[in-house]
């Protein structure tokens, strides 16, 4: 009997994308906009050990100022990003998923445009969908709307990400959750959050995705 297969549905920024960098040089960019100097090594280790809701506490912002920061921050970010390359072997995994009958879109906070000439850049012709979500934590809204017009029953769909904002939209969403290790977010992050499992490696993607109880 054939084993049925998930719908996976991945992050792009840290996932896919090798954009951790320019993130940070994004964040920055939006410190100066506040007549801020670079943010330090400790103001940015808040971000990767404890996530994107702990960073903006410590940083202090107002949730109406959101809306207006994540607008420049995408614009920034779009003006670099023919600097982005994709994570080291992701490409090679997601063929590899590909071949293997495995059917797979991407929900990100980035914008879709940007997300898709990265994409079509890099020579990915493996998603069924690229979607975009508005705001910053966004993505389990997203992720529902995806479902229900490409016909995903939440029980056979998994979201694979790298932040702790990922886990909470796939829980919102009623999916798996598998947290990757080499984005945005440390292993610490994650640790007292339930993810049904964590990939160390792209080349592990694929045969822990399998071992999944669907």
């Amino acid at each position: 009997m054939e084993t049925l297969r998930p719908f996976l549905i991945f992050d792009f920024d840290g996932t896919i994308g090798d954009t951790g960098g320019l993130i940070l040089g994004v964040a920055d960019r939006l410190a100066a906009d506040k007549g801020r100097g670079p943010l330090s090594p400790e103001e940015m280790d808040v971000f990767v050990s404890e996530g994107a809701l702990a960073f903006i506490r410590s940083q202090k912002i107002r949730p109406w100022e959101l809306p207006g920061l994540f607008s420049r921050g995408r614009k920034y970010f779009s003006e670099v990003s023919g600097k982005v390359s994709l994570v080291p072997g992701i490409k090679e995994a997601l063929k590899a998923l590909k071949d293997d009958g495995f059917r797979m879109g991407i929900v990100t906070s980035n914008a879709e445009e940007t997300v898709r000439n990265i994409i079509s850049r890099n020579d990915i012709d493996v998603f069924d969908f690229i979607l975009s979500e508005k705001g910053i934590f966004g993505k389990g809204k997203i992720i529902k709307k995806a479902m229900k017009t490409y016909g995903i029953s939440p029980k056979y769909a998994v979201y694979i990400g790298d932040e702790l904002r990922d886990v909470d939209a796939a829980r919102y969403a009623g999916l798996k959750m598998v947290a990757v290790l080499w984005g945005l977010n440390s292993a610490k992050v994650f640790s007292n959050k339930k993810v049904d499992t964590v990939v160390k490696r792209t080349e592990d993607l694929k045969g822990i995705i399998e071992g999944l109880s669907i």
